[in-house]
């Protein structure tokens, strides 16, 4: 499969493969985290990058961290053999099912076999893998092995909430602070807009950037829990 295809006036139009999930809020607050991301990706030097939490809650907006890394790093067509976005918790969960995403992103004829296909693909083209939730699957030997044995022209963005030991770099993320939490929590419990306006008067910080940040990584969280009802709630106040 071709990595550009020619347009109607037959210059070079990039048509990089991808499966990427909608794209996430502005993360204003994380730009420099989102920086050192795609730099440790782009290296040649760094087979993966993890992203993982450093202590606290489960939300610190991983996933969306590295989604938003990789828009970017498809907007700059940094890796035009594609980018495959692997959800380890849900629809990703055996290497079985990694394999027929990958072969569906990339659209791999699976000749002479599933993974045969995949490693040639792979080896012969820039991509990115993202594997999401990555501690859902921790104790797979064949994912593992997998991605231990990704080409070098091949990176694996590893998201996860405990720390995984892989070669490469590892990204923490710190969690909200208790006076964070706390501010948040009581805007939260208000059940009146004046009760609501007087935590704001007090707390201006809620208005700021990083408030809707804090805002989105407890919807992230509640959205992993299946708790619907907190993420009506928190969406609800975040607006």
């Amino acid at each position: 499969m071709d990595e550009k295809a020619l347009d109607e006036g037959g210059a070079q139009n990039v048509q990089t493969p991808n499966n990427l999930p909608p794209r996430p809020p502005s993360l204003i607050e994380r730009d420099a985290e989102i920086q050192r991301v795609s730099s440790a990706l782009l290296d040649p030097n760094i087979p993966s990058v993890s992203i993982v939490r450093d202590g606290g809650m489960r939300g610190v907006g991983k996933t969306a961290l590295a989604l938003e890394t990789a828009y970017r790093l498809l907007d700059e067509n940094a890796f035009p053999g594609g980018v495959c976005w692997l959800n380890c918790r849900d629809t990703d969960s055996d290497l079985e099912a990694v394999l027929r995403t990958l072969h569906k992103t990339f659209d791999l004829v699976p000749i002479p076999s599933p993974i045969e296909a995949t490693r040639r693909y792979l080896a012969s083209h820039s991509c990115l893998l993202i594997f999401d939730n990555y501690e859902a699957v921790e104790q797979s030997m064949e994912i593992l092995a997998f991605v231990i044995g990704l080409p070098e022209r091949t990176k694996a963005l590893i998201v996860s909430k405990v720390d995984i030991q892989f070669r490469g770099v590892a990204i923490r993320l710190e969690a909200p602070t208790d006076s964070q939490m706390s501010t948040l929590l009581s805007f939260i419990k208000t059940d009146t807009w004046d009760a609501s306006r007087r935590v704001v008067d007090t707390h201006p910080e809620l208005l700021t950037p990083a408030a809707v940040q804090l805002f989105d990584q407890l919807i992230e969280d509640a959205r992993s829990r299946g708790d619907d009802n907190a993420v009506r709630v928190f969406d609800e106040h975040r607006a």
